[in-house]
C-alpha cells in the first residue's frame, strides 16, 4: 500500500506539518472500496481501491473532518482479481501513525480543492513514508525505501516516533 508518491518530503517535520492531519489510529477493518473502470476500446480494466477504517487515537498534528472519530483511509489501486482479505486482515488491530491528505484538499503547487471530493470525507497517506507501523513496539516502513529520513526511524523504539512526530508538529 503506497501514497501519492507526488509529494516528496526531505524529513519528518516537512511531511507532518504538510499534511492535512496527522493521527495515532487503530485499523478497526478493511475491504474493497471505490472501483474504477479504465475502457480502452473493447479491453475494460477494473482496478480497486483498498479503505481501511482507522480509529483516530490521537490527533498529532492538523485537523480532521467534522465528527470523524474514525477515518477512512484509502489506498490502491490495485486490480481487481487481485483483492482480498489477505490485504487488508493483517493489519485489522494493529495502531500505526498517519500522515493523511484529505481527498480533494489542495496541494500546494500540485492541486486545487475539489469541494465534490472534500465532502466525502476520505483520506490517503501523503507518500509512502506517511505510514509508519508498529511492529513489536518497534518503528516499521514497510513501504519506504532505504534511504532517507524513514531509514533512520526503521527499528527505534516506536513511542521514542511518535514523540518524535509529535515535536515534529510544533
Amino acid at each position: 500500500m503506497t501514497g501519492l508518491e507526488a509529494e516528496q518530503f526531505a524529513n519528518l517535520r516537512s511531511m507532518v506539518r504538510s499534511a492535512n492531519v496527522t493521527v495515532l489510529g487503530t485499523v478497526l477493518s478493511g475491504g474493497p472500496g471505490e472501483r474504477i473502470n479504465d475502457a480502452e476500446g473493447s479491453d475494460v480494466d477494473t482496478e480497486v481501491m483498498i479503505d481501511l477504517e482507522v480509529r483516530v487515537d490521537e490527533v498529532l498534528a492538523g485537523t480532521l473532518g467534522k465528527n470523524s472519530e474514525t477515518v477512512t483511509v484509502t489506498f490502491g489501486p490495485v486490480p481487481a482479481a487481485d483483492v482480498s482479505p489477505a490485504m487488508w486482515r493483517p493489519v485489522v488491530g494493529e495502531q500505526s501513525i498517519f500522515a493523511l491528505r484529505r481527498a480533494g484538499a489542495a496541494i500546494p503547487g500540485l492541486a486545487k480543492k475539489d469541494p465534490r471530493v472534500f465532502a466525502q470525507n476520505i483520506y490517503y497517506v501523503v507518500y509512502s513514508k506517511g505510514l509508519i507501523d508498529e511492529e513489536a513496539d518497534k518503528t516499521a516502513f514497510p513501504t519506504a525505501d532505504q534511504d532517507g529520513f524513514a531509514r533512520k526511524l526503521r527499528g527505534q523504539d516506536f513511542d521514542t516516533t511518535l514523540q518524535q512526530v509529535r515535536a515534529a508538529a510544533r
